[in-house]
């Protein structure tokens, strides 16, 4: 402990005259990835605890609004996602948007996905 003491004062003592920085990746060149990158879009109804709620509100917005595209996505073991689409054409969200207002369900968020081609 002495001699991490002794360390310590001169340390603390020693004037710094600058730093210096290097770049250890110079000279790497990077790999330029060629990816085509489509989107598409999904709108987001309810994230539900229970399955059998996320199954109740999808049988709902299908018999009640006529939407067909209706999905339940498990997120986690107890995260039910009930969304519609993927939609990639904003009229088709915009539709979506309005056939729900059957059912008066106010919380609807739309999400974009991002899929590799």
């Amino acid at each position: 402990a002495k001699t991490f003491d002794e360390e310590k004062k001169v340390a603390d003592k020693a004037p710094v005259d600058g730093i210096s920085i290097n770049d250890l990746n110079i000279g790497q060149v990077k790999e330029k990835i060629d990816k085509k990158v489509k989107y598409d879009y999904i709108v987001k109804v309810a994230d539900f605890y229970y399955l059998k709620s996320a199954q109740t509100m999808k049988k709902k917005i299908i018999n009640e609004t006529g939407i067909k595209k209706v999905s339940i996505k498990e997120i986690s073991n107890n995260n039910f996602r009930v969304f519609l689409g993927p939609f990639n054409n904003v009229e088709l969200i915009k539709k979506a948007f309005n056939d729900m207002n059957i059912i008066n369900f106010e919380n609807l968020e739309v999400i974009r996905n991002e899929k590799n081609i």
